[in-house]
């Protein structure tokens, strides 16, 4: 392994402090082949000076080189290379590469400092080896994060405020949850995966920067043994790289000053409306006089929807972006290939199979609910019950896929339950699949057309198809809309 290989310079570096690796905080006696690998590691760092110093975190001259280097506390370059630290105002650290096969390792950049209050949530950054395919912001940098929300902030006015509510979680049966998925826009700005949480993007009343407040739960030994590990306010600074953090369960008196102070206030969570808005569930249960306040501090500054600014602001992706949604929709593809390769008698099996192929691939989860229809089961639209019986002769819908790093696939295919179409079912497929090919072929930049025009002209070229097979075509028998679909709200 040359030095090259381990050290890129920029939003690729991962800085780990050396004395970290060997405490046993960190690493319990029983992972004493883990203790075994890292002193390998560090020893092969020492032969390719690949091991600097930097100041103490806790110096306050490394707190502002630390600010210097920006968010994340990636380096634009060692400032030495050297052996073990000689003064107690200086560390050493390892310059660790996020991309390790098969995988990426860690998308997210992190203050070298903090690993050990880190440790029993990210287990991960410390071993690398053995958990190299597990990320928790996949294939986005905290440098992009960054950069997202200074878009935004260039979106507001000046002492503009952007407040976005993690979402909830979603209970089945009693304590029985759903499996949580975060609200798409906080995601998109913040990274953070986890409930009850508030980010707040504050803009300057002087000048373009911005201040990022990240309100999270905070640590908490006897929740974590019953709902698993959370980040805490400290992780919100150094992982997340808040400006500002503070315990979720305060942030009133914090909001007070924070909107009180806005010239607007952009916000989709109104606490206006508690049965759809998270932001205002976060206060159904402290008492009246503090959500009256709150209410009040809201109306009385100039609220403004945040959607169409964040719709805007994600139209184009980033290369990291399309790389995910490649990922996602490789995996879901082949996901689907695999499935019509097989025989299926019940459309419960071919779900599930889907739903497992879909991780099985790359994907994390399942995009939504799938629609599994066989026969007159797929002229209904969201067809979920997905337990009928599959006839032969008939055909199977297939509506589903897999969704990784927050990005989604939907796909639809169509094929017949027994290996082969007869000749009326294969003069259906045709048709669907030229007018899908002459689609495709106009999804591109040099050709200048928008979405709805593409649907209009899906709409004429099916229709069109269908009247060459002798199927009466009069009035809007071909007209579609997507209002009502739930689906059709903007998501990634």
């Amino acid at each position: 392994m040359t030095a090259n290989e381990w050290a890129t310079v920029g939003d690729e570096i991962c800085c780990l402090p050396r004395q970290h690796y060997t405490s046993s905080r960190l690493l319990p006696v029983s992972q004493g082949r883990t203790n075994e690998w890292i002193g390998s590691l560090f020893h092969r760092l020492e032969e390719e000076s690949l091991l600097f110093e930097a100041e103490h975190p806790e110096d306050e001259g490394a707190k502002r080189n630390q600010k210097q280097m920006g968010h994340g506390g990636h380096l634009n370059g060692p400032p030495s290379l050297t052996g073990p630290p000689r003064t107690s105002a200086v560390a050493t650290y390892a310059c660790l590469p996020l991309s390790l096969p098969p995988e990426p390792w860690l998308a997210a950049n992190i203050r070298p400092h903090r690993l050990e209050l880190l440790s029993g949530t990210f287990p991960r950054i410390l071993l690398p080896q053995l958990q190299s395919t597990i990320q928790f912001t996949p294939g986005i940098t905290a440098s992009e994060y960054a950069q997202r929300r200074s878009n935004l902030a260039s979106k507001l006015p000046k002492n503009g405020v952007a407040i976005l509510a993690a979402a909830d979680v979603k209970y089945r049966s009693g304590v029985v949850f759903y499996d949580y998925h975060q609200e798409s826009n906080f995601f998109y700005l913040t990274g953070f995966n986890e409930p009850e949480a508030v980010a707040i993007i504050a803009k300057s009343a002087t000048h373009d920067d911005h201040i990022f407040h990240l309100f999270v739960r905070p640590k908490s030994p006897k929740d974590e043994q019953w709902e698993g590990s959370r980040s805490g306010t400290q992780a919100a600074l150094d992982v997340f790289n808040a400006d500002e953090s503070g315990d979720i369960n305060g942030i009133e008196r914090h909001l007070y000053q924070i909107v009180g102070d806005a010239s607007e206030v952009y916000t989709d969570a109104l606490p206006s409306n508690p049965s759809t808005s998270a932001f205002a569930r976060l206060f159904s249960s402290r008492p009246s006089s503090v959500t009256d306040s709150l209410s009040r501090i809201l109306e009385k500054a100039k609220v403004t929807p945040l959607k169409s600014i964040m719709n805007d602001l994600r139209n184009i992706k980033s290369d990291a972006e399309i790389a995910n949604m490649r990922k996602a929709g490789r995996a879901s593809g082949r996901a689907f290939t695999e499935a019509m390769r097989q025989a299926w008698t019940l459309e419960k099996d071919l779900t599930a199979y889907l739903e497992y192929m879909f991780k099985r691939k790359g994907c994390e989860t399942s995009a939504y609910v799938p629609v599994v229809a066989g026969g007159k089961n797929a002229s209904q639209i969201h067809y979920v019950r997905n337990d009928d019986v599959l006839v032969d002769g008939h055909l199977v819908l297939a509506d589903a896929g897999g969704e990784y790093g927050n990005y989604i696939t939907d796909i639809t295919r169509t094929w017949p339950i027994e290996p082969i179409f007869n000749s009326p079912q294969e003069d259906l497929y045709n048709a669907v699949l030229s007018t899908q090919r002459t689609c495709i072929s106009l999804c591109r930049a040099s050709a200048a057309n928008s979405l709805d025009k593409i649907h209009q002209i899906a709409e004429k070229t099916l229709r069109d198809s269908l009247v060459g097979l002798g199927f009466d075509m009069s009035g809007k028998v071909c007209h579609t809309s997507t209002l009502g679909d739930p689906r059709t709200t903007p998501s990634d």
